[in-house]
């Protein structure tokens, strides 16, 4: 973020700068609160009766977040065969990772010995070279999923879910496809970031609503149509920040009728392809022609971000609800001071740099843990375990070192000495090393926050970032997973790279059939479809439709798409407001005022009150 956002902060939160430092990463000015240094003393962690301080940051909350996205795949899944057992299993580890999965019904089972990986710490190495030892002969589990999932094979973070498809990031849901970020959701295609809502299509930020279709930002609605900023409203078509409304057309009230019969008219437009990207591209008109709000924070005191809720001292927030002492969190909810973190859930305490933390974990430091635990450092696992320090998939071995179980008191007198070892090679307080990823950078949600997206010639492919802030070397672009080497101006970060897509549900020897060629008009869709892989019109990548998907689409009367899943979602992503602050004014007031939306929009940004006064009147 700018300077001039900082002090804003600071001002506004009386919150002192106690000094500037330069990412040694990307180069870029970021301060050191006040608030920084009260929370890294109250999170320093107490190993024996030593208590080790956590050291200021680095690098700057940017390249912090990038480092941890780097160990999260959300979306990109494979089939291979379990390590262990003679089965096929869907994994998010690429084939060419040299890495040994397991399926979860193997990395389950009583099968294996997970202490039989164990090693000793070797002092006459860094601590990254022991742990990428240590990961090389580790087996992982494939898939993190619920053991209560029904007939939904192909998931990743997800449970208690039921007849779905391809769907991430998710809990407690049924009859859902291509959906991501959901919980409390039903019979829905292509939603993203939904709670509590059933029959929704194409859509985004979506809460307790019911017949959504081609819309985002609605909450307490139903029967909502390529709509906007719609809240407690029935009945609503291409309009945008209508509160309390019923029988809304291009937000003016209708009689019921007027409404019933632009409804129809509407239902045979949306049936046909042109007819649904037309209506799509009014929403966009709609969407741009109101004011957006600078920042969302419902019902919080003494928060910076935006999308927060309920929260009480957030800095730096985005999509957080239930926070307290926190700074530097996105996807968040329920937690208590934490410090740079993505992915908390129910109830997360005194956690720093770690990814997808929760279900009542506390005293987390440096790690990647989508299960819950405690007093855990620099590990990486998926099972819930506690006192363990260096370890990667350390199944249910509590009190470990490097997948080694110990005595509780020789565990912390080692742990005392690896965490010395570490001060001395300038690793203490870092995140992981990227090389220790499990994963290519455009597998992970690094690539959706800080996206690489240019290539360019210059004797070997490279490829560069839209700010152009760093470039990336693809060593052996012949490859299908190839090293690579991030170029972030004043530092050169080890990574790898998927230099092309994998289908894992489509076999070679597919018919397929170009998009262009599918009939426009749902009417005119049969069967034949299921067996072919349609050939996106965007990428070129193919993608096949699952019967109950085809029946979604014939009884709520939509085109079937012509848009591969990821091009689909990428798409709703554009919805979603940048996870930046600026210092901007208000298009109406003029007052200066922080906002996620830079100077230059399509659409005007106005302050709270005014936004207030427009929505409310």
């Amino acid at each position: 973020m700018d300077k001039k956002v900082y002090e804003f902060i600071s001002k506004q939160s009386w919150d002192p700068i106690l000094e500037r430092r330069v990412c040694r990463r990307c180069g870029s000015d970021f301060p050191i609160f006040s608030g920084d240094k009260d929370l890294l003393a109250k999170l320093a962690p107490t190993v024996g009766n030593e208590k080790f301080d956590l050291p200021l940051p680095t690098l700057c909350p940017d390249c912090r977040q990038r480092r941890k996205l780097m160990f999260r795949n959300e979306r990109k899944i494979y089939k291979r065969k379990c390590g262990l057992l003679d089965i096929d299993t869907i994994c998010t580890q690429h084939p060419d990772s040299g890495l040994t999965i397991y399926s979860n019904k193997g990395y389950f089972s009583d099968q294996w010995d997970p202490t039989a990986t164990g090693r000793d710490f070797n002092f006459h190495k860094t601590f990254t070279e022991n742990l990428l030892e240590l990961r090389k002969i580790a087996p992982c589990q494939a898939v993190d999923q619920g053991d209560d999932n029904q007939n939904s094979e192909y998931a990743q973070h997800a449970s208690s879910l039921k007849n779905s498809y391809m769907c991430f990031a998710s809990v407690w849901w049924e009859d859902l496809i291509h959906c991501s970020r959901i919980s409390n959701c039903n019979r829905s295609i292509d939603g993203t970031s939904m709670t509590i809502s059933d029959n929704i299509y194409d859509s985004f930020d979506i809460y307790n609503s019911n017949m959504v279709i081609g819309s985002a930002k609605i909450i307490d609605s139903s029967y909502t149509f390529f709509s906007y900023d719609i809240r407690g409203s029935n009945n609503v078509i291409f309009s945008a920040g209508v509160v309390n409304g019923e029988y809304v057309i291009y937000n003016k009230k209708v009689p019921k009728e007027e409404f019933k019969r632009f409804f129809e008219d509407l239902k045979q437009q949306i049936k046909t392809y042109s007819g649904y990207r037309k209506a799509k591209e009014e929403f966009r008109k709609v969407k741009n022609a109101f004011p957006h709000k600078a920042s969302d924070i419902t019902n919080s005191e003494n928060c910076y971000g935006s999308s927060i809720v309920n929260c009480k001292n957030v800095m730096n927030g985005f999509e957080a609800t239930n926070l307290e002492d926190c700074r530097h969190v996105t996807y968040a909810k329920y937690g208590k001071d934490i410090m740079d973190a993505h992915g908390i859930y129910p109830e997360a305490n005194k956690c720093y740099e770690v990814v997808a933390v929760g279900y009542w974990s506390y005293a987390c430091y440096f790690s990647y843990l989508p299960r819950a635990g405690h007093d855990i450092f620099y590990s990486v696992s998926w099972y819930p375990v506690n006192y363990i320090f260096g370890c990667v998939y350390a199944k249910g071995i509590d009190y470990s070192i490097f997948n080694k179980k110990y005595d509780p008191n020789q565990r912390e007198e080692e742990t005392k000495k690896i965490i010395h070892h570490m001060q001395s090679t300038a690793e203490r307080g870092e995140y992981l090393d990227p090389k220790l990823s499990q994963y290519p950078y455009n597998d992970s949600i690094a690539n959706e926050e800080y996206p690489i997206q240019k290539i360019i010639s210059n004797g070997q492919e490279q490829i560069l970032n839209p700010e152009w802030t760093g470039t990336m070397t693809v060593l052996h672009p012949e490859k299908t997973l190839s090293d690579a080497t991030l170029d972030l101006w004043w530092e050169k970060v080890s990574i790898r790279w998927r230099t092309q897509e994998m289908e894992i549900n489509i076999a070679e020897w597919t018919e397929t059939i170009l998009a262009k060629d599918i009939p426009g008009n749902i009417d005119d869709i049969d069967d034949d479809i299921l067996s072919k892989a349609i050939i996106c019109e965007v990428t070129w990548r193919p993608f096949k439709l699952v019967r109950s998907e085809l029946e979604f689409y014939r009884t709520r009367g939509l085109p079937v798409p012509r848009r591969h899943p990821d091009v689909r979602y990428q798409e709703r992503l554009q919805l979603r407001p940048p996870r930046t602050l600026h210092l901007r004014p208000c298009d109406k007031c003029g007052v200066e005022m922080l906002s996620v939306y830079p100077g230059v929009t399509e659409f005007k940004v106005y302050c709270e009150q005014c936004y207030n006064k427009e929505v409310y009147g």
